[in-house]
C-alpha cells in the first residue's frame, strides 16, 4: 500500500516529491519551494507526439524538423502551464533558443532573453501590493510587448536591467545603454507622428499617446525610482507621461463624434493609477506640489477604483487610495509655507484640517482579520494567503497615514511663528511609536513591503 505523502505529491512538482513533503501544486511553480528557499524544478511534463497540422513547413528547411515555433519567453498564462513549464526547460537546456519567435518578442541577444526572463517573474511581486488582480493585466502587456516593433519591450528591457544592476547582475553601462535605446524608441515614435499626413490620424489614435506608449513611459519613471534618482528627474518624466494622458483624452473627446472609438483595456486604468502613485510619492519628503490636484482624483482615478476597495486591496494602491492626495495636498502646503507663498496662521489652520482628515483616514481603514492557528492544519492555503496579504496592506496604508502626519507637524521645526499657536497637536512622538508598531506590522516577504519606503524613510 502506498503511503500517504506519495499519494499527496503524485502531482506534486519534482522537488518536492524527491523531498516527500506535501506540494501546494501552484503553478507554473509551487509556493511550498518559494517558502523554502529552494528552486522549483516544475513538474514532469507529459510528452505527446506532434499532430500533422502542427507541421509548418519552411522554404528553407526540412519537413521533417520544422514545427510551429514556440516562444520559450512567454509569461506563463495560466491556462497552459504544462506549456510554460516545457519552455522553460527547454529555455534552460542547451538547444538553440529561437531568438525572433514569431508569437513572442523580438529578443536580440542572450542578455535580452535573461532580462525580459527576470522581469516577467519579478514585475507582480515587486510593483503591487495586491498582485491578484494582474492576470487581468498581464495579457494586455504581453500583446503590448510581443507585437513587431514594440515601443514597450526597450522601456521593459531598460526596467528589468535597472533592476537586475540593483542586484549586482548587470553593469551600469547596460542599463544606462538600454535606458537610452528605449528613450530614442520614444522619440521615434513621436518624430514619425508628426511627419504622417493628417489624412492617415484623423481616425485613429497617434502611436504616442497609446496605451503602449504610456506604458513604456511608466516603466522608464519605474527605471528612475529602482535607482533612487532625485526627483527632479522623476517629476518632469511624470508630467511628460501626464501630457500624454492629457492629449489621449482630449483626442478621444474629438473621435466621439461616430468615428471608431479605442477601447481601453484593464492595463489602462492600472498605468492611470500607477502614474497618480508615483506623483504621490514624490510629493513628499521633499516638499512639492502634485501634478495631479483633487480634482484629477475625482474625474480621472478615483473612477478606475474598485467598489470594493474598502474590502479588498487594490491592485496598486492597496487601502492607500484616500490617502495618497493626502499626501499630496500635505506636500504643497508645506511647499507654500517654505516659500513664504502663506502666513504661519493659514499653514497652521490648513495642516490641522489636514491631519484631521489624515486621522478620519486612519480611524477608517479595515481592521486586520486574525487567523486563529489550529494545530495540525495546514495555515498555507489560498485564504490564508489572501489574509496575510490583507493585513499587510492594512499596515501598509496605516504606515501611509502616520508618515504623512509626523511630515506636517515636523515641517515648522524651529519657526518660532508657528510653535505657540497649535502645541496641542505636538504628539510627534506618540504618532512615531505607532509609526514603528505599523511598519513593523508589515512582513518583508509580503507584496506590501514593496510600498514602505516612505514610512519607513520616516521611521529612521
Amino acid at each position: 500500500m502506498p503511503t500517504q505523502f506519495y499519494r499527496r505529491s503524485r502531482n506534486g512538482c519534482v522537488t518536492c516529491r524527491a523531498a516527500r513533503i506535501k506540494c501546494d501544486e501552484a503553478h507554473p511553480l509551487c509556493k511550498q519551494c518559494e517558502r523554502r528557499g529552494v528552486a522549483c524544478g516544475g513538474y514532469k511534463v507529459k510528452l505527446k507526439w506532434v499532430e500533422a497540422s502542427d507541421v509548418s513547413p519552411d522554404s528553407q528547411a526540412s519537413a521533417k524538423s520544422v514545427v510551429k515555433p514556440r516562444s520559450s519567453l512567454a509569461i506563463c498564462p495560466s491556462s497552459k502551464t504544462a506549456k510554460a513549464i516545457q519552455c522553460k526547460k527547454l529555455a534552460n537546456s542547451s538547444t538553440a533558443l529561437i531568438r525572433n519567435p514569431t508569437t513572442g518578442p523580438r529578443l536580440h541577444s542572450s542578455s535580452d532573453v535573461f532580462i525580459f526572463t527576470h522581469w516577467s517573474k519579478s514585475l507582480p511581486d515587486l510593483v503591487y501590493p495586491n498582485p491578484e488582480e494582474y492576470v487581468s493585466v498581464r495579457e494586455p502587456y504581453l500583446a503590448f510587448v510581443w507585437q513587431q516593433d514594440s515601443i514597450l519591450l526597450p522601456a521593459v528591457l531598460a526596467a528589468g536591467a535597472s533592476h537586475l544592476f540593483g542586484l549586482g547582475v548587470v553593469t551600469q553601462e547596460e542599463v544606462l545603454e538600454r535606458k537610452q535605446r528605449a528613450l530614442g524608441q520614444m522619440v521615434a515614435c513621436v518624430q514619425q507622428q508628426k511627419r504622417l499626413p493628417p489624412t492617415e490620424t484623423q481616425n485613429k489614435l497617434p502611436v504616442y499617446v497609446s496605451e503602449e506608449a504610456i506604458a513604456a513611459s511608466l516603466a522608464l519613471i519605474g527605471l528612475e525610482i529602482m535607482q533612487g534618482s532625485d526627483t527632479c528627474i522623476i517629476r518632469p518624466l511624470i508630467r511628460g507621461t501626464r501630457a500624454q494622458l492629457e492629449e489621449r483624452i482630449l483626442l478621444l473627446q474629438a473621435m466621439s463624434d461616430g468615428s471608431q472609438l479605442e477601447k481601453p483595456t484593464p492595463m489602462m486604468s492600472v498605468n492611470i493609477k500607477m502614474l497618480a502613485y508615483m506623483d504621490a510619492l514624490c510629493c513628499v519628503p521633499c516638499a512639492r506640489k502634485p501634478m495631479f490636484d483633487r480634482q484629477f482624483w475625482q474625474s480621472m482615478i478615483l473612477p478606475h477604483c474598485s467598489t470594493s476597495a474598502k474590502r479588498y486591496p487594490d491592485i496598486v494602491f492597496g487601502y492607500t487610495t484616500d490617502i495618497l492626495p493626502l499626501m499630496g495636498d500635505s506636500g504643497a502646503l508645506v511647499e507654500d509655507f517654505f516659500s513664504g507663498g502663506i502666513t504661519p496662521e493659514s499653514f497652521v489652520l490648513s495642516r490641522y484640517c489636514l491631519l484631521q482628515e489624515l486621522n478620519a483616514c486612519c480611524r477608517e481603514l479595515p481592521e486586520a482579520v486574525q487567523q486563529p492557528y489550529c494545530e495540525g492544519t495546514d495555515s498555507d492555503t489560498v485564504e490564508s494567503h489572501r489574509i496575510r496579504t490583507g493585513n499587510a496592506c492594512i499596515a501598509a496604508a496605516l504606515s501611509f497615514g502616520l508618515a504623512t502626519q509626523i511630515f506636517l507637524l515636523h515641517a515648522d521645526d524651529g519657526d518660532s511663528s508657528t510653535t505657540w499657536t497649535d502645541q496641542p497637536l505636538k504628539q510627534s512622538l506618540a504618532l512615531v511609536e505607532q509609526l514603528s508598531e505599523a511598519v513593523l506590522a508589515v512582513p518583508v516577504d509580503t507584496f506590501a513591503s514593496t510600498m514602505m519606503i516612505w514610512p519607513i524613510r520616516t521611521s529612521t
